[in-house]
C-alpha cells in the first residue's frame, strides 16, 4: 500500500517535470522564431535621440521614464528597461558580463549576431529565467542591455521588440 503511494507520487512528479521541460522547449522555439523575425525585419532610422546614442521606437512602444543612459519602455502595458551598455563605450567585451540572476539556470538561452543599420555586426545573448511563474528576460548586446519581468507569453513578445530596438541603436 505504501509502495503504491510512493509510485503514484513518483509518477506525478515525473509528469509535472515533463510538462515544465516541454513548456521550456516550446518557449525556446518561440523565442528562436521571434528573434529570426526581428533579425529579418526592416531597420528603421532613429526617432529617439539621447546625448550618447539614438534608436528607433515603434509607434506601439511608449517611454515612461528616461535618463541619458536608461529608458523604461512600455509595449501594450508591458514594461521593460533599456540601458546603454556602458562597457561598450569603454570597448570591453560587453556580452561577457555576468548574468543578473546567475544563481538560476535559464529556461531559455539564445545567442548570435545581428547587423545594425550601419552594417556593423553585434553579438547578443538572450537569457530567460523562471521563478514562481514569472519570467525575467535579459537581452545583452554590445550596445544595449534590456530587462523585463513578465509572464511567459509577454516575454516572447518583448524579446522581438528588444531585438528590433537593438538593431536600430547608433552610439554617438
Amino acid at each position: 500500500n505504501i509502495m503504491k503511494k510512493v509510485i503514484c507520487i513518483l509518477i506525478l512528479a515525473m509528469s509535472l517535470c515533463g510538462c515544465t521541460v516541454k513548456k521550456n522547449i516550446h518557449m525556446q522555439d518561440e523565442i528562436d522564431t521571434v528573434l529570426q523575425q526581428a533579425l529579418s525585419a526592416k531597420i528603421f532610422d532613429s526617432n529617439m535621440n539621447k546625448p550618447l546614442y539614438s534608436y528607433y521606437l515603434a509607434p506601439s512602444i511608449g517611454r515612461h521614464i528616461s535618463t541619458s543612459i536608461s529608458t523604461v519602455l512600455n509595449d501594450h502595458g508591458k514594461r521593460f528597461v533599456m540601458n546603454l551598455n556602458v562597457a561598450f563605450t569603454q570597448k570591453d567585451d560587453a556580452t561577457s558580463n555576468t548574468a543578473l540572476v546567475s544563481f538560476l539556470d535559464p529556461v531559455v538561452h539564445s545567442e548570435g549576431e545581428y547587423v545594425d543599420s550601419e552594417e556593423a555586426t553585434h553579438r547578443y545573448v538572450v537569457n530567460i529565467y523562471e521563478k514562481n511563474g514569472w519570467y525575467m528576460t535579459e537581452f545583452t548586446s554590445d550596445t544595449v542591455i534590456f530587462y523585463a519581468v513578465e509572464d511567459a507569453l509577454s516575454s516572447v513578445e518583448i524579446v522581438k521588440d528588444m531585438m528590433q530596438i537593438a538593431r536600430s541603436v547608433k552610439v554617438n
